[in-house]
């Protein structure tokens, strides 16, 4: 064992501080391989050691101490910490009734000194020695050695106006300093000692979650509708076992609650976010036959998954289009599970623990005790894992109680999942389906889209924007198409909603970016002009950022979108207002460059906008001189009205022709519609019509326009939401009185 020699800067023995370490308990005896600990207390400690120490942390000090020489810890063969000579060390003393017992609060559950208590902590800062690992001393607690960790040794003292000094105590907390490396170092501590260690690192987290899966189907524009409808479930789960990794500044913090009890907790460091990948999810088959993914998506969508993966697996897929398949299930579902975290760990209190544990010591069986343990060296999945046997009083194993988890409130609340269906009206089953579309993972949705190639309309690697681009066009087509449809009746009623989403993702977000976010999300209701103000007055980064806008529609919703109160088409002048008025609602002011006024002023004037429509876009110029000689004002003012016109046009047009069949329909026997030569006639003519107009769009994707404008036509019958995460502002954003789409 180590000898400890204290001195001051003189190197004057200091004989009032005993350090009498244990062997079996102290840090400084069992995990100190250097033969020799030279401590030299500063001059500031020094001259407080004869104090009180009610006296002495009345107001809260921090004074000094140093080693003469390296003093490594873990084994001596494989010293995995290591404090270095010469540098300072702090001794904190704080008997301040009320103060914070913690001096910087970095981390969060500040905990309070009270009357008749002091405390003194011992707080050493150390490097990890890289590239050691499996050592019998497990001293890492999963930090990479980015930067020093830190390490502070917290006891309590009942105080009075003599005793004990700050040499009493500072004695008894370097005889007894603790690293909580293992069990034994647990139960070694007095009741109320507190043991942390900090630094930046890693820990793994694993567990069942459910993954709620919802179905978005949609017809494709080019291809004919089926007469049977195919059976789509609105919500299903999906249950896979998952792991995590969090990256980032963390502190492992040990609390003796009682001679068997102790508090141990995960906390994340204030003003910081961690990381979070996903390194598992449910098996992906690789092998031919090898579909647990895709059956339990199948299963989750329909209901009914053994015939069609059935048919997946006899009826020509290949081995490797099946794997595909699996992988971007797979890539999904690790999207949806991360996103549902990190949204978890960015918006909780950071006051709070994220992982928080109460171990009864003496109550821990083989399992448990490996659990405690391996959390301790800095993996938390074993505990993780056991928290699935919750009996619903925070029990998850034997001497372990479970008082917060971020997990478990990312189980509970249920990630989720859409998958967009697109083409599925157009087919007979899932299967067929599938096997004529390309399965595509969106990266930033995390939407699954299954998209029918027959037509030729496929999608690709989304890797460049524009294949983004070209999926919002294909996503917005097809909404728009299938919202016909349903309005017209000539589908039988559906149970599920029909979506679409808006999705940005900028790598340097500025004060513009994060406008144009917000003004997406007040053109759908979720904020006002109010709001949007009080968000943009705390926004201050600069980072990169993603944008989620996803509007849910009904069949109520649908029916909206083209038809009157008395039951008649929507004219194309109501369609016109509902475009100039949201586009207006997307070129909002809230950056200090207030680019976009004209814009808005010529979108306002009644006057303005009737004679740019008589004048035709070669003319505008003459009803707005003042821009005449602008190339790059007028091109821009001619793609809005572009935009507005063809939304106008198409949507009114639609009207008409979906008009005519409700009246069909309304006058018919539904038991005689199938194989109704008229019937099948008006249907082909609206399907003929819907596909013409997407194929004309006269619409740019670089504003969610198309999404807004459908959802003003609906309101308030359709169902927005959102999401911003950002390095400065994440936020959901949902309608204050939650609402079924289509309903109220």
């Amino acid at each position: 064992m180590p000898t400890v020699k204290i001195t001051d800067t003189l190197n004057a023995v200091i004989n009032s501080v005993s350090a009498n370490t244990n062997p079996l308990t102290s840090a400084l005896e069992k995990y100190v391989t250097t033969p020799a600990v030279a401590i030299v207390l500063l001059p500031d400690l020094v001259n407080a050691l004869a104090q009180p120490v009610i006296a002495a942390g009345q107001t809260p000090l921090s004074l000094g101490l140093k080693f003469s020489s390296n003093v490594d810890f873990g084994t001596t063969a494989n010293p995995e910490l290591t404090v270095s000579a010469g540098i300072t060390q702090n001794v904190n003393v704080n008997a301040k009734p009320g103060a914070k017992l913690f001096p910087t609060d970095f981390y969060g559950s500040p905990i309070t000194v009270k009357n008749g208590e002091g405390w003194l902590s011992l707080a050493l800062n150390a490097t990890v020695n890289l590239g050691l690992s499996g050592s019998a001393s497990d001293l890492k607690f999963g930090f990479t050695g980015a930067g020093a960790i830190g390490t502070e040794y917290f006891r309590s003292f009942a105080v009075d106006a003599t005793t004990p000094t700050v040499a009493e105590a500072l004695g008894e907390v370097l005889s007894d300093f603790t690293l909580p490396a293992d069990i034994a170092d647990l139960n070694a501590m007095q009741t109320a000692d507190i043991s942390t260690v900090s630094g930046n690192g890693s820990f793994g987290i694993s567990g069942s979650v459910s993954v709620s899966t919802s179905g978005n189907p949609l017809a494709s524009p080019k291809l004919p509708l089926v007469h049977q409808s195919v059976s789509v479930q609105a919500s299903a789960s999906i249950n896979v076992k998952a792991s995590f990794q969090l990256s980032g500044a963390y502190q492992i913090r040990a609390r003796k609650l009682a001679p068997n009890s102790v508090e141990l907790g995960y906390y994340r460091k204030k003003g910081t976010q961690w990381s979070v990948s996903v390194t598992a999810s449910a098996g992906v088959g690789a092998e031919f036959g090898k579909t647990d993914l895709l059956a339990k998506l199948i299963a989750g969508l329909t209901g009914k998954p053994e015939a069609d993966v059935a048919q997946l697996v006899a009826g020509g897929l290949k081995d490797s289009e099946i794997k595909q398949i699996e992988d971007a299930i797979g890539a999904s579902i690790d999207h949806s599970l991360k996103a549902s975290l990190d949204l978890e760990l960015s918006s909780s209190n950071t006051d709070e623990a994220a992982f928080l544990y109460r171990i009864d010591t003496a109550a821990l069986d083989a399992q448990s005790s490996s659990a405690v343990h391996a959390a301790l060296d800095g993996d938390l999945s074993p505990l993780t894992l056991l928290e699935e046997n919750d009996n619903g009083q925070g029990v998850i194993a034997s001497g372990v109680s479970m008082l917060r988890s971020s997990l478990k409130t990312v189980r509970d609340g249920k990630s989720s999942l859409k998958v967009n269906l697109v083409g599925l009206l157009n087919f007979s089953s899932m299967f067929e389906l599938i096997q004529n579309s390309e399965v595509v993972f969106e990266p930033v949705t995390g939407d699954l889209t299954i998209n029918e190639t027959v037509s030729g309309t496929t999608i690709g690697v989304l890797t460049l924007p524009a294949a983004q681009e070209k999926l919002r066009k294909i996503k917005f087509n097809s909404l728009l198409v299938t919202s016909a449809y349903r309005a017209s009746k000539s589908l039988s009623a559906m149970q599920v909603t029909s979506s679409d989403v808006y999705f940005a993702f900028n790598q340097n977000t500025n004060e513009h970016t994060m406008s144009d976010y917000l003004d997406a999300v007040a053109a759908v209701g979720l904020i006002n002009v109010v709001g949007k103000q009080e968000l943009m007055s705390g926004f201050h980064g600069t980072g990169p950022s993603t944008f989620l806008l996803r509007v849910e529609f009904g069949d109520p919703a649908c029916d909206a979108m083209f038809v009157d109160a008395q039951g008649g088409p929507r004219a194309q002048l109501e369609y016109e207002a509902i475009g100039r008025a949201q586009m207006q609602g997307l070129l909002l002011p809230g950056d200090h460059n207030d680019a976009d006024k004209y814009r808005r002023d010529i979108l306002a004037s009644d006057d303005i906008w009737a004679g740019l429509k008589a004048a035709g876009q070669p003319t505008f110029g003459q009803v707005l001189p003042g821009l005449a000689n602008d190339i790059v004002r007028l091109s821009v003012l001619r793609s809005d009205y572009t935009a507005i016109m063809w939304w106008a046009e198409s949507m009114a047009s639609t009207a008409k022709k979906l008009a005519d069949i409700r009246i069909f329909i309304g006058a018919a026997d539904p038991a005689t519609l199938q194989g109704n030569n008229t019937f099948d006639s008006l249907r082909e003519d609206l399907q003929n019509h819907v596909a013409g107009v997407v194929a004309n769009s006269g619409l740019q994707f670089g504003l969610p326009f198309g999404l807004a404008a459908l959802y003003q036509a609906a309101f308030p019958l359709a169902v927005p939401n959102g999401i911003i995460v950002s390095d400065s502002l994440n936020k959901t954003f949902a309608p204050a009185i939650a609402v079924v789409a289509g309903q109220r």
